[in-house]
């Protein structure tokens, strides 16, 4: 609510909302928070392949990606995110 006239004013002065209204009218603008998953802010564990789909299963060895499909990752933490 950016436009409010005397009528608006006079509503809030009523209903005893008028200190607050003018207090957020003034505050300062908060810069936006930046939101970090704790995942994200550390190295992947060993055997992580970046930008790989987690898999819901850990794979086998013998495990062999069709031509043109996702590959996948088995380690620690994509087991985690796939799981349910």
């Amino acid at each position: 609510m950016e436009d409010f006239a005397t009528d608006d004013i006079a509503a809030m002065r009523e209903q005893g909302d008028l200190p607050a209204f003018m207090r957020l009218q003034i505050r300062r603008v908060r810069s936006p928070v930046k939101v970090v998953a704790l995942w994200q802010r550390f190295s992947g564990p060993a055997g992580h392949k970046p930008g790989a789909w987690p898999s819901a299963a850990p794979l086998g060895a013998d495990y062999q990606r069709a031509p043109g499909g996702p590959e996948l990752c088995d380690c620690a933490r994509c087991l985690a995110l796939a799981a349910p």
